[in-house]
């Protein structure tokens, strides 16, 4: 199996059709050469450059996620190591269909025991096998001349998929990559369902050079704001995430926050966002009009460092006639600590979004788990001035949150490749 054109190896396998789940313990063997991959695949067909999925154990090394996504094509296969998935290995191979986008992704876990599985960050791929029936079994190649190394399986199951992998992204919502100096983003989302972390948390990977200037590269993960539109006729509400870590941080102004935009796709869009950095403290921004020049406030004086919770409003002063945006942060996400001069006043063109945007300098990847709410407030940001103008108060203020809604506390963890860190979300 490589990744090339068209691979030689044993597989054995069953044909199987819609939304199903392989999993297999991999117990490679002693004197195996080191050269050799065993494990399970999915596969479009048993000629020799059909596309395919698969996770495979070298031995007395780790495991490998493989795939080609085009039949014959080899500039369209990638691959990705789990330096940490050793023999014996329990590795699973999930096929799933979105009907929504009209597309099949094939996601991969691992697990210690067989029972609990973790999803593994960046393994989802769209790769398009047909419509009919595809082939689903173990392979083995010894990638050596006249060798045929032996392999165990153990607990071998081929069951159909009850739900969606978490590596899709959530229907609701939009995982995008925004602007073009960035390499493919990824996510992992758990539902309460789900195990393999906590559950209602993100687990996000991306890049990109920076959220500034008149154009933007990060990863966003958004959904409409507010929430629902009913439970706020004048369009306001909060969006917050608890930043929980940034470990490997890529530089000092790397940026992991919440936002809310006019778009959740445009590199030039207006927005309003609240953001940590390693260096800087928190940085809260915003771009007035389409591909204006970015605005910022720094608050590094006393702001505690993470885990930190983060929250941006959007307040109408319907007397006056002017939308107010204002940042916050807290140590526990029930007492927020207004951040001076952040309240300006904007007119951000609606349909709005909001959610998580984390960008990193770019070619680089981390890890970083949220989860996030949207929430609505008819009470008045602190800072809001008494007049048309938006003029932030001079000092420190703290107060409870605004009222809250329906989605659970929100919950951000940044880290670099390594394990990341231990967070749990408020209760």
């Amino acid at each position: 199996m490589t990744l090339a054109a068209a691979d030689s190896f044993h597989y054995a396998y069953q044909q199987a059709s819609g939304n199903q789940t392989l999993s297999a313990q991999v117990v490679t063997q002693a004197g195996s050469p080191a050269t050799a991959q065993e494990g399970i695949m999915m596969r479009a067909s048993a000629t020799a450059t059909a596309p395919y999925y698969s996770i495979t154990l070298n031995p007395g090394g780790s495991a490998t996620i493989q795939w080609r996504s085009y039949d014959g094509v080899p500039n369209r296969s990638g691959h990705l190591a789990l330096p940490s998935v050793t023999s014996p290995a329990y590795v699973e191979i999930v096929r799933w269909q979105d009907t929504t986008l009209n597309q099949t992704y094939f996601s991969a876990l691992t697990s210690t025991d067989g029972a609990n599985w973790t999803p593994v960050l960046g393994s989802t791929q769209a790769i398009n096998m047909g419509t009919g029936p595809y082939l689903s079994g173990l392979a083995a190649t010894a990638n050596a001349p006249r060798v045929a190394p032996p392999v165990g399986y153990n607990a071998v199951t081929l069951t159909a998929a009850s739900s969606q992998p978490p590596g899709i992204c959530p229907s609701g919502y939009t995982c995008a990559d925004v602007g073009t100096d960035l390499q493919p983003g990824n996510q992992v989302y758990l539902t309460p369902q789900q195990g393999g972390g906590l559950a209602g948390s993100w687990t996000i990977q991306g890049s990109g050079s920076d959220l500034w200037s008149v154009y933007d590269d990060f990863r966003f993960i958004s959904a409409s704001f507010p929430q629902d539109p009913k439970n706020s006729a004048n369009g306001d509400g909060t969006v917050s995430a608890r930043v929980v870590s940034q470990v490997n941080p890529g530089g000092p102004w790397m940026k992991t926050g919440v936002m809310i935009r006019s778009s959740a796709t445009d590199p030039q869009a207006p927005y309003y966002g609240v953001f940590v950095t390693p260096a800087h403290g928190i940085a809260v921004q915003w771009r007035p009009s389409q591909a204006a020049s970015s605005n910022q406030v720094l608050d590094s004086a006393g702001v505690p460092a993470t885990p930190v919770y983060l929250l941006a409003s959007r307040y109408t002063d319907a007397t006056r006639g002017i939308v107010y945006y204002s940042g916050y942060y807290s140590s526990d996400g029930v007492t927020w600590t207004y951040i001076p001069n952040s309240t300006v006043t904007l007119s951000l063109p609606t349909p709005l979004v909001a959610g998580i945007a984390t960008r990193r300098p770019p070619w680089t990847t981390w890890r970083r788990c949220p989860d996030r709410r949207h929430r609505r407030s008819s009470a008045r940001p602190r800072g809001r001035a008494p007049t048309s103008a938006a003029r932030s108060r001079p000092g420190r203020t703290s107060s409870p949150a605004p009222a809250r809604g329906t989605r659970p506390v929100a919950a951000v963890t940044s880290g670099g490749r390594p394990t990341p860190s231990t967070w749990s979300p408020r209760r």
